[in-house]
């Protein structure tokens, strides 16, 4: 019986060769059992084993469709439009009725009755127009006794001549629909960014999981194959050790990397819900798709090009900003003009008997008024003017800081992807010579010409390469993400 550390090498039987020889068979098939692993890992197309994938479409498309946040950008450009439904109420025809009686000891004061359509029209005018019946022995004086009609106008010849209350309404509720979709594009933009990078990030974590879990089995297998050529004499013992040493190191990479990819499912599980606005929690049972390592997945856009589109969703909104402050400038300039009022109104006696086409022209049946008021100061209106100019200028710095920025990140993004994408071609040539120098090492190995340690250096360097190539294809989808969201491209919700 020998033991396990430390004992003197004695001859080995032909029994004992064969047994040395198998083992060494063995081991040269786990060796390419690892080398193809690295080759699995590091290339773009991969074929996963027959697991329930979540691809990485699919699960976009069921982020845009079901997360309560898009959703809930519907509801707001929804909720704008209808502020635009609601301001155009303003120019609604209004149709009123009124009817007043006073009867005392059997005497009929009066008896008033008013049925009136009035139109408001775009240009601020009101059309107006009625029918009375005045009854009784006190009828108002300013009221005709009998039946009467009326068709007049309102014209506003002063502040409210080009731009009214009802008007700025209505073009203020437009550009606040305008405002609302820019920002809920941007933040749409942003969800779906959000979405990508987890998904990014659950995947490299999958990936990483994987390789210690397979680099686990190999090192077991290493172990018990040292184990036995220690006890054939063709090892010592310390080789044992050195081999026990590097699998608890790569188990415990496996469990914290099966705990870092438990953590990146859970945090993925955030953005996928179903069509009942209920949470999914199936991501644990779910494995990502090879979508991490496709270097066209995400690069459709030209980094070449370095502008940025007036169409960008935090730029537009504060165009539309702008648009909208203009709008309260021209009407805030407009207050500045004394109100006045023209109301002109042709009178018939019954109900219109003169008026129209039977009517006789220049008749003296009318009624007109004009009211005029100024304020002597204007304090109000021009703080108020003041207030809107001081906006736009604040809106307008605010806007060239935020170009400036975009542009800055533009150019930081664009430099990252190029680096990354040299680092990829190095880290790639890099990965196949150590594949090489591990090659070369497991044969020495296999021949008994070198020991557990080298052995174990080339896997622990060729190891290292495949994680920090699993980093950069994350920071390349990174990048790319980042970019598109910098450039405001448009996600359809």
């Amino acid at each position: 019986m020998m033991c396990l550390f430390g004992m003197n090498y004695g001859e080995i039987s032909t029994d004992s060769q064969l047994i040395i020889t198998n083992k060494r068979k063995i081991l040269s098939m786990k060796s390419k059992i690892l080398c193809s692993l690295f080759a699995l890992l590091c290339s773009s197309s991969i074929s996963l084993a027959q697991q329930s994938n979540l691809l990485y479409k699919d699960y976009i498309q069921q982020v845009i469709s079901n997360h309560p946040s898009i959703q809930a950008a519907k509801s707001s450009i929804k909720i704008a439009s209808a502020a635009v439904l609601e301001s155009q109420g303003a120019f609604d025809p209004f149709f009123n009725y009124e009817s007043e009686q006073k009867q005392l000891n059997n005497q009929l004061y009066y008896n008033y009755q008013q049925t009136q359509l009035q139109i408001p029209v775009w240009n601020g005018i009101d059309i107006r127009t009625g029918i009375e019946n005045s009854q009784g022995l006190n009828v108002n004086p300013e009221n005709t006794i009998g039946k009467s009609s009326y068709l007049g106008v309102k014209i506003p010849i002063g502040a409210d001549l080009l731009i009214d209350k009802r008007k700025l309404g209505i073009q203020q509720s437009k550009q606040q629909l305008a405002i609302s979709q820019s920002a809920q594009q941007q933040s749409v933009n942003e969800l779906i960014a959000d979405a990508q990078i987890a998904y990014m990030n659950w995947s490299r974590a999958y990936f990483q999981y994987q390789l210690f879990v397979k680099l686990s089995l190999q090192n077991k297998d290493r172990l018990a194959f040292v184990i036995t050529e220690y006890h054939q004499g063709l090892r010592p013992a310390i080789d044992t050790t050195e081999a026990l040493s590097q699998l608890q190191q790569f188990q415990l990479n496996e469990t914290d990397a099966r705990f870092q990819f438990e953590s990146m499912s859970k945090l993925l599980e955030n953005y996928l819900w179903n069509a009942n606005a209920a949470s999914n929690n199936f991501v644990s049972s779910r494995i990502p798709d090879s979508s991490f390592f496709d270097v066209k997945l995400l690069a459709t856009i030209d980094i070449k090009d370095s502008s940025i589109s007036e169409e960008h969703p935090k730029l537009a909104q504060y165009a539309n900003k702008l648009s909208l402050l203009a709008i309260e400038k021209n009407y805030k300039t407009q207050q500045l003009l004394p109100k006045a009022y023209l109301k002109a109104n042709t009178l018939s006696k019954g109900y219109y008997d003169q008026i129209g086409f039977n009517s006789i022209p220049y008749q003296e049946n009318y009624k007109y008024g004009l009211s005029v008021a100024v304020p002597l100061l204007q304090r109000s209106a021009r703080g108020a003017l003041l207030q809107t100019k001081y906006k736009i200028q604040e809106t307008e710095f605010n806007r060239a800081v935020l170009q400036t920025e975009l542009g800055s990140k533009l150019k930081y993004y664009t430099t990252q992807i190029q680096s990354i994408q040299q680092q990829l071609v190095n880290t790639k040539s890099l990965i196949k010579n150590l594949t090489r120098l591990y090659d070369s090492e497991q044969l020495r190995f296999q021949q008994g010409e070198s020991s557990v340690f080298l052995i174990n250096s080339r896997e622990i360097k060729i190891t290292e390469a495949i994680q920090k190539q699993l980093d950069l294809y994350y920071k390349w989808q990174f990048n790319w993400i980042q970019l598109a969201l910098t450039k405001g491209i448009k996600t359809n919700f």
